[in-house]
């Protein structure tokens, strides 16, 4: 659906309204905070900072080791966190996860050079809070009548 071109590893998806669900751009996830293994959300905007707990919930750990996902936790809130990574680019989830020790931040997809390591459920939480990089974005949303 959407581009009627097709041309290897750069065509443009469109999904249920939504632009390039499977990537071509890493999106940083606000309101997830990583300190080691120990997974922690905030759902409130006015409260999102990086490396703190302060204001954030605790809800769970998240596997030590890099590796394509198994299996997930998922929370209450809908959060999505990996918990094995016992599979391969054929098996279970075919994405991959990337992790390191420390407080870290989150962020999902990947790029079409990524190839097999890239994918709508590829998770990251191996970049500190200061990181920058230019493929790595978020996805702008308009929510009516929400004051900032």
């Amino acid at each position: 659906y959407g581009n009627n071109t097709f041309g290897g590893d750069n065509v443009a998806i469109r999904y249920r309204g939504i632009e390039h669900p499977f990537g071509n751009y890493w999106m940083w996830l606000d309101g997830i905070n990583v300190n080691d293994a120990m997974t922690y959300t905030c759902n409130n905007p006015a409260y999102f900072a990086y490396d703190t707990a302060t204001n954030y919930t605790y809800i769970g750990d998240k596997i030590q080791a890099e590796g394509w996902i198994s299996k997930h936790m998922f929370s209450t809130n809908g959060d999505i966190i990996p918990v094995a990574v016992n599979g391969s680019e054929s098996t279970y989830m075919c994405d991959y996860y990337w992790y390191n020790t420390g407080w870290r931040v989150a962020y999902v997809g990947g790029l079409f050079r990524d190839g097999s390591d890239a994918g709508l459920g590829c998770v990251a939480a191996n970049l500190v809070s200061s990181d920058v990089y230019t493929f790595i974005g978020a996805r702008l949303c308009y929510i009516p009548g929400l004051d900032w």
